[in-house]
Parts: structure tokens; C-alpha cells; sequence
């Protein structure tokens, strides 16, 4: 996931994680969305006119009217293959063990993405075991 420096919008008012965003240009339906210097992530799911309405998925703590909303051209999505199995995560594709590594025992905010799926597991799935 690249992030990229395209304002859509400025944040106009919070209510938890429902964020509602002003000035609004160039923005699509359901489209990924950073909000605020922090850059939580947040997914755009009403537009009306040069108004939005941003769903955030982590903790709003910190973020401010006029704060920048950035749009990353693209649905919020998650990478499917085995490098899944195995591994919880939470509503976002991080995985909570490695989250846990890094805030301790007591899950904290992560104000940052990253990004652990991995791609070279293999499965040793087998039809013949299920038919």
C-alpha cells in the first residue's frame, strides 16, 4: 500500500470513528482514505456534493478539525492466500501478534501501517482430505 499526497478534503467534525470531511475533491465512493498527519486509516462511505463521510478504523484520539484527508485512489481491500493461515487478524489485515510485539501485552493504538503477510507460505492443503 503506497500512500500518496493527494488531499481530497479537510476533517470538519468527529464523532469517534465517524469522521465527517469538507471541501471535498476528487474523491470516490469507498475509497481508502488517511486522515489527519497521522495518517489512520478510514474508508469514505457517503458523498454528497463537496461533503463526505469517512469511517475510521483505528482510534480517532488526536485528530482535529481541518486536519488533511488523504485519498489513495482505491477500495479498502486485503490480500487473500496462505500466507493467512495461521495468523489473527484484526479488521484491517494487521496481524495482532505482531501488533502485540510491538505495543505489549496491552493492545495500543499503532499509528502506523505495516505490512506483514506473507507471501512464500506455503499450504499443504489437499482435496483428497475434505472429498
Amino acid at each position: 500500500m503506497i500512500m500518496n499526497d493527494r488531499i481530497i478534503g479537510q476533517v470538519k467534525r468527529i464523532n469517534g470513528p465517524v469522521i465527517e470531511v469538507m471541501g471535498i475533491t476528487d474523491a470516490e465512493m469507498f475509497e481508502l482514505v488517511w486522515v489527519g498527519n497521522e495518517h489512520l486509516i478510514g474508508e469514505l462511505i457517503k458523498l454528497e456534493q463537496d461533503c463526505a463521510v469517512v469511517q475510521v478504523y483505528e482510534d480517532t484520539t488526536g485528530i482535529a478539525p481541518y486536519d488533511p484527508v488523504f485519498g489513495a485512489g482505491m477500495q479498502l481491500s486485503v490480500e487473500l492466500g496462505p500466507g493467512m493461515v495461521g495468523t489473527i487478524y484484526d479488521g484491517i489485515q494487521r496481524p495482532l501478534e505482531k501488533i502485540r510485539e510491538i505495543s505489549g501485552i496491552f493492545i495500543k493504538t499503532i499509528r502506523k501501517f505495516f505490512y506483514f503477510f506473507q507471501k512464500n507460505k506455503k499450504n499443504n492443503f489437499s482435496k483428497k482430505k475434505f472429498f
